[in-house]
């Protein structure tokens, strides 16, 4: 029998086997629309899997999801047993957002908590959490949207219920990401070049100015140039 714990929307739980304490997912009350959005996205390599959904009123849906590792803080900070290459892990999670906004959305809250390192030392697709805040990527922001010291400055700037300027959520996702790679940089263990080159991208990618910023295609080129095949 599972036992959860409650949740209130927007929280997740812990969903394990009572008997066994066997973790089986992770358990939150969201919306339709992340429902929706995860659905579309199934297909993608990277993308946490849906175990099971079930709408329990109108607009209010229990999420329970499934993935096996350990978030990127942890694995950074606290790495217990073995696991991929940071430098893998930074081409993993590079390739499912650049899959993601080819799939028409963007995911605006990307963050070490929301990054899932497998425990397979030989697999690097890093898994994306948490799609709470995706929209499409045409979609008009009508706040600040995200995690704070996470969100690009043209998100967090934003006026809360005003009409907003658009801005290019795909650019907001690359600083987000830049700032992931600093993190990364900071906390996980690189080769001194590998250290360098994620620095370098990480720096260009939290340009202030969005349209400084290099496109996901021209940061995996670069990183494909250095690791060729992990």
């Amino acid at each position: 029998m599972a036992n959860c714990l409650k949740a209130r929307p927007g929280q997740v739980a812990l969903l394990k086997e009572q008997d066994q304490e066997e973790f089986i997912g992770v358990a939150k009350l969201t919306n339709e629309r992340e429902v929706r959005i995860l659905r579309q996205l199934q297909f993608l390599r990277g993308v946490v899997k849906i175990k099971m959904e079930k709408e329990l009123e109108p607009d209010v849906h229990l999420l329970i999801t499934h993935y096996a590792g350990q978030d990127l803080k942890s694995y950074c900070l606290c790495r217990v047993g073995p696991g991929p290459p940071a430098m893998g892990i930074v081409v993993g999670l590079l390739t499912v957002v650049q899959n993601v906004h080819n799939a028409g959305f963007v995911h605006l809250d990307i963050k070490p908590a929301n990054v899932v390192v497998p425990v397979n030392v030989t697999d690097t697709s890093a898994i994306l959490l948490d799609f709470g805040l995706a929209c499409s990527t045409e979609e008009t922001l009508c706040g600040p949207t995200g995690t704070q010291g996470w969100m690009a400055p043209e998100v967090e700037e934003l006026e809360e219920n005003e009409e907003n300027e658009e801005i290019d959520l795909k650019l907001a996702d690359i600083w987000s990401l830049g700032k992931v790679l600093l993190f990364m940089t900071d906390s996980c263990t690189f080769t001194e070049q590998e250290k360098d080159l994620a620095e370098t991208l990480g720096k260009r990618m939290i340009s202030v100015d969005p349209d400084e910023r290099p496109s996901l295609a021209d940061v995996l080129s670069q990183v494909w140039q250095m690791v060729g095949h992990l």
